[in-house]
């Protein structure tokens, strides 16, 4: 009965997916964006971690002009001295890694034949913390689009959870690529 049914959700996400472009009406086509990202963490219960470097891969599907609707995977790595242990166990404690899958919404601060914009981005998802933990996570992110297709981003990520190791707290910058599958002058 579960796996039934979590096959139909996974169907109807994939057929939406699917159809989005086909009912849209875009100047600009989905794009795949490819970057990295670096930060430090801001939440105090794990002070041993100091700075944060990672990756995103984000696939953004247009549904109007200037908004689109964004799955991305982000992966990053949270590191540290291993100094300043909370507790005991703390001590070996070097690296934390997360995974996460987000959906979100981004829209463009651009006019018509506008190529350099900025635009904001909220995204919701679930975050892989370490191999024991999985929690709901957030992450806002605003930014300037270098001639569509360079962007430079501000974002920052935080987990809703009240478990100490898997409480995220990360304030970052981005630098990504965008890859266009159309052209912005296709009409």
């Amino acid at each position: 009965m579960m796996a039934s049914l979590r096959s139909r959700i996974y169907g109807l996400i994939l057929l939406s997916c699917i159809s989005l472009p086909g009912f849209s009406q875009w100047s600009d086509g989905p794009f795949l964006s490819l970057g990295i990202q670096a930060g430090f963490p801001l939440n105090k219960q794990v002070k041993a971690y100091s700075w944060a470097v990672g990756g995103l891969g984000k696939f953004s599907l247009p549904l109007g002009t200037n908004d689109y609707f964004t799955f991305s995977l982000n992966a990053l790595s949270i590191n540290g001295k291993g100094k300043g242990a909370v507790q005991e166990t703390d001590k070996g404690l070097k690296e934390h890694d997360i995974l996460s899958g987000f959906i979100g919404y981004r829209y463009d601060f651009r006019k018509e034949d506008a190529t350099n914009y900025f635009f904001m981005e909220p995204q919701i998802g679930w975050t892989a913390s370490g191999t024991d933990y999985n929690t709901f996570s957030v992450l806002p992110m605003v930014g300037y689009s270098l001639n569509a297709k360079i962007d430079f981003g501000l974002w920052y990520h935080a987990s809703t959870t009240t478990q100490r190791y898997s409480k995220i707290g990360v304030l970052g910058v981005l630098v990504a690529y965008n890859f266009h599958f159309a052209s912005r002058n296709a009409e």
